[in-house]
């Protein structure tokens, strides 16, 4: 605002800055609290992959996974810890490197992001053992702007900004040993950039997916339960973003059963396979699932005929 301060909302577009320096002043505070990830996800017929690089300011971490979807099996899928400095998200989620990672001497993963006018392209290449992708993401020609949810908590050392964009046209390749995909022209993709001063422990679930309406309709949506407000709750309707409100996520872990229910919204998630992750870094601890799948039901009262995406239920303490 006009005072220099942190606006909670949803917005259209992404900022062209999120730095938090005015927010919290102490190095050492934003050292513990401070927390930057970008995350992507292509899914195509065949395949589904995704990968995130997060900087947490005393550890740098990477992940990333591709899943046979004619298998219901996982060709990779790694996480990397590594040393403060080998993971670099940057405060600007357009920047022409937006996120990089250094798994290793020689692998290194990187996350280019640009605008042309409304139009916001992605180039995600990296390698990783004996897997490596190239990859463009663009907005189709009806287009898929991004949106920006920013929450500000009671404490002035609590804020979230976070950047989505979804239901991207994606193209390239991706290969693993002596098998290689090429992305077919039904290939969607999915975008998140976060960057906040987080509380020491937080949750979240959350659901994003991607597809076709039974009308034709190009459909893409992002919610959150437990976090950020449900500011970043949205769906795309042929391009056009629209405020969702609030969604409650609920699961059952056994019955690998996922449903996100809200006013005019009622999905299910038909699970192919799910990433399980808990680690115990002394300083810091998280349990992590998500599950992979295709989506059905309806979002803000459209019926999916065909949509794929993922869920995650995520406990942190930072």
């Amino acid at each position: 605002d006009a005072r220099g301060e942190i606006v909670s909302g949803t917005y259209l577009g992404a900022p062209a800055d999120t730095s938090l320096e005015r927010r919290s002043r102490s190095r050492l505070g934003r050292l513990k609290r401070e927390k930057r990830w970008c995350w992507w996800g292509v899914m195509d017929h065949e395949v589904a992959m995704g990968s995130a690089i997060i900087e947490l300011g005393y550890v740098s971490q990477g992940f990333v996974w591709l899943f046979d979807r004619t298998t219901g099996q996982f060709l990779y899928d790694e996480e990397f810890t590594r040393n403060p400095g080998a993971a670099s998200v940057s405060s600007a989620p357009l920047a022409t490197e937006v996120a990089s990672f250094a798994c290793g001497k020689k692998e290194r993963w990187r996350v280019a992001r640009g605008a042309r006018g409304s139009d916001v392209r992605s180039a995600l290449e990296g390698r990783a053992d004996a897997l490596s992708w190239d990859i463009a993401l663009e907005a189709p020609e009806e287009g898929a702007p991004s949106i920006t949810g920013i929450f500000t908590g009671r404490e002035r050392a609590h804020v979230n900004t976070t950047v989505k964009q979804v239901g991207l046209s994606a193209r390239g390749t991706i290969a693993i040993g002596s098998r290689s995909f090429a992305l077919t022209q039904d290939a969607l993709g999915l975008m998140d950039y976060t960057h906040g001063l987080l509380q020491r422990e937080t949750y979240w679930r959350w659901a994003i997916g991607a597809g076709v309406g039974e009308g034709g309709e190009r459909i893409g949506f992002n919610v959150v339960s437990h976090f950020n407000d449900g500011l970043e709750n949205v769906v795309w309707l042929d391009g056009k973003p629209h405020v969702l409100g609030e969604v409650e996520i609920a699961w059952d872990e056994e019955g690998a059963l996922w449903r996100v229910t809200g006013a005019g919204t009622q999905l299910e998630l038909v699970v192919e396979g799910t990433r399980r992750a808990d680690k115990d870094l002394v300083v810091a601890a998280s349990r992590y699932r998500q599950p992979i799948g295709q989506w059905r039901g309806e979002v803000a009262g459209v019926s999916i005929a065909r949509a794929w995406g993922v869920a995650e239920e995520h406990m942190a303490r930072w």
